[in-house]
């Protein structure tokens, strides 16, 4: 073989290694963009990425322990690996917009040097540190995180791992959080950056950077209408329901309910073939058995409205009650119990 021709081979097969290694790492996976208050470190890629309109999340405010354990109950926010109980020392609950973006940085980057990069943005944005840690601090964060936040991350060219797969084993690991305090709503940020992890043999000396974005903010009032009610139903089999008030303890529906009611035989009366289980729920203050029986009896006072005030034909509607057991937030804090009670429009199959 002449060396020309060697010359040419050896290169040749050193754009099909490149070449396929960046294409299992090399870009963006598709729908996601950088949050528009936090650019990312030059020459990164998102490989993991969820926004959410509204929901509930722990800012973690101190070291994460690691301990070995076995209560029947873990406390919240605690999570298990294994029979290794992971639980932030301090934490703060907030609710609102929530944007999760994991990142692979390029090889040769410390996790100091990413972390600066970071820490000066955020300094420069207005952001006030709350919490910054690393190593002994820091250690036990990505155990937590990817257990208490699980997400599949769908790398191109590679088998799909779990997010918390990158966050663990970490090495030399760092954690900040901040807020950006604003008068139309605070901002949060929770910044966690290592390098380590063996999950992929071409991502284990890479950086990885776990940059979460929390807009605080209210619940977005008004969306109760037909168009949203069948637009969820459709999509997800079932829609949850707020404003629909009832006195204390009771299941006596209040005049304030009328609007939301009012909705809902909307919908039956645009979507005559539409049949639905009224689901209601509670909160977990008080006995098991007297919150199904109360959220039973507040789901029937929902079908006997649209029955008797309404005329809704009566087979079209099935009311049933389960209490506290399919809560959609944590039930010690007062914003998470009144998400938990609420009543459920799931439809029925014909």
């Amino acid at each position: 073989m002449n060396k020309p021709f060697l010359i040419i081979l050896v290169l040749v097969s050193l754009v099909v290694l490149i070449g396929g290694r960046i294409q299992a790492i090399g870009a963006d996976i598709p729908d996601t963009k950088d949050h528009p208050l936090v650019s990312r470190y030059s020459g990164s890629i998102i490989f993991g990425y969820e926004e959410i309109a509204f929901e509930e999340y722990i800012l973690v405010l101190g070291k994460v322990n690691r301990e070995l354990d076995d209560l029947d109950d873990v406390p919240h926010p605690g999570y298990y690996v294994g029979r290794t109980l992971f639980i932030p020392t301090e934490f703060k609950t907030l609710e609102g917009k929530i944007t999760k973006i994991t990142y692979l940085v390029p090889e040769g980057r410390s996790s100091l040097e990413i972390f600066r990069n970071y820490e000066n943005e955020l300094i420069n944005a207005g952001f006030e540190t709350l919490f910054s840690g690393d190593r002994e601090e820091a250690g036990n964060f990505g155990d937590w995180y990817g257990g208490y936040y699980p997400f599949q991350i769908p790398l191109s060219g590679v088998r799909t791992v779990s997010r918390g797969d990158y966050l663990r084993s970490s090495n030399d690991p760092r954690l900040l959080t901040g807020v950006l305090r604003r008068a139309e709503g605070d901002i949060y940020v929770s910044l966690y950056v290592h390098n380590g992890g063996i999950t992929q043999p071409a991502h284990s000396a890479l950086g990885k950077v776990q940059l979460d974005i929390i807009e605080v903010a209210p619940m977005e009032e008004g969306l109760v209408s037909v168009d949203s009610m069948y637009e969820g139903i459709e999509r997800e089999g079932s829609i949850a329901i707020y404003g629909i008030e009832f006195g204390f303890d009771s299941a006596e529906i209040e005049e304030a309910s009328e609007p939301v009611l009012t909705e809902i035989r909307n919908l039956l009366n645009e979507f005559p073939r539409l049949k639905l289980y009224v689901v209601g729920h509670t909160d977990d203050t008080g006995s098991l058995e007297y919150n199904i029986g109360l959220s039973e009896r507040r789901a029937q006072a929902v079908v006997d409205y649209l029955v008797n005030i309404f005329g809704v034909s009566p087979d079209r509607l099935i009311a049933r009650g389960v209490g506290p057991l399919a809560p959609v937030a944590s039930n010690e804090t007062e914003a998470g119990r009144a998400k938990n009670r609420r009543v459920e429009l799931v439809k029925q199959l014909e």
